[in-house]
């Protein structure tokens, strides 16, 4: 496996450096052939929302300013004062208002957040960016995009979506509010050959929920794993090791080309509020084969494939 073969790699490359081999070239970092000064030393800045910005319907509703918590992680064993401009800029690039300069002083090996106020554009219905510059080669500081948000109401009647693969339908999906501060799911999978992986959900056909109650929450990764004809389905955490979750109802039916998940689940299992109305969500569906061809794929609700570190392209369930 790759995994086997970058662990031949590291034990190479440790054992030239240590021979003296390969000069300045050290250390490694593991599973990537690449040196750690200048790659794994950045201090890296990102930022995030404090709080969700309203979605009218018709995009986002216009505000003056916005709040924003920026993170500054120094990885190295020496103090860096990370200076750094915020600037909010339309989707195209263009600057909207005054930069907000701003130094962090960061300890070795820690993390320091400062809350910031940064001026919107006058029109952000389509959204906008905040961005993070320096001019310091060693400080990496990662865009803010904020964009309106796909809205699922759940609040009165399910919410519905549909997911194609190459083209064709391959997932519909429903979600419900429920009593007992529970929510219901409903995925039917045009997946004609159910094949699973537990040490590996996402190698074969599973089911990939995000969560999120809001955007500086942690994110809550589940796999759902779809079970052959007459077995039974299974829920897990994500994490190392993966871990089965026993606090979901799950049912499932079988057709000769899909098969239907039915899933109930309290909403703290979730990583969720039993009081808020609303909270971030995506979705991937994994099939091995999509009806009667040959060969599956993978498709997503948000369509990006970093859920579960970024919640940008989150739908937002308001219930």
């Amino acid at each position: 496996t790759l995994d086997k073969i970058w662990a031949m790699c590291d034990e190479l490359i440790e054992e030239h450096q240590r021979n003296g081999f390969l000069g300045e070239f050290a250390p490694t970092i593991a599973s990537t052939g690449r040196a750690f000064a200048g790659t794994a030393d950045r201090v890296i800045a990102t930022a995030e929302l404090t709080e969700e910005l309203v979605n009218n319907g018709d995009g986002l509703k216009p505000v003056e300013n916005v709040e924003v918590n920026v993170s500054v992680t120094n990885p190295r064993n020496v103090p860096f004062d990370a200076e750094l401009s915020v600037v909010a800029r339309t989707l195209d690039g263009r600057q909207v208002n005054g930069v907000v300069p701003v130094t962090v002083p960061v300890p070795a090996g820690a993390t320091i957040t400062r809350t910031l106020r940064v001026t919107a554009p006058p029109v952000i219905k389509e959204g906008f960016r905040v961005a993070l510059e320096s001019r310091n080669r060693d400080l990496f500081g990662t865009d803010l995009v904020i964009r309106p948000r796909r809205v699922l109401n759940v609040k009165d009647v399910p919410a519905t979506f549909t997911l194609n693969l190459h083209g064709f339908p391959a997932v519909e999906a429903e979600i419900a509010k429920l009593e007992g501060n529970r929510l219901g799911f409903t995925f039917t999978v045009q997946d004609s050959n159910i094949t699973i992986d537990r040490a590996e959900p996402w190698a074969k056909s599973s089911l990939e929920l995000f969560f999120r109650q809001s955007a500086s929450s942690p994110i809550k990764q589940i796999f759902l794993l779809p079970a052959p004809k007459g077995g039974t389905p299974v829920a897990l955490a994500a994490g190392k090791p993966l871990q089965e979750i026993t606090g979901f109802e799950m049912t499932q039916e079988w057709e000769p080309l899909s098969y239907t998940l039915k899933v109930v689940a309290p909403r703290e299992l979730l990583g969720l509020s039993a009081t808020s109305d609303k909270f971030l969500f995506d979705f991937y569906a994994r099939l091995t084969a999509l009806g009667e061809a040959h060969s599956g794929g993978i498709t997503r609700l948000g369509g990006k494939q970093n859920s579960h570190v970024n919640s940008d392209t989150f739908a937002q369930i308001a219930s």
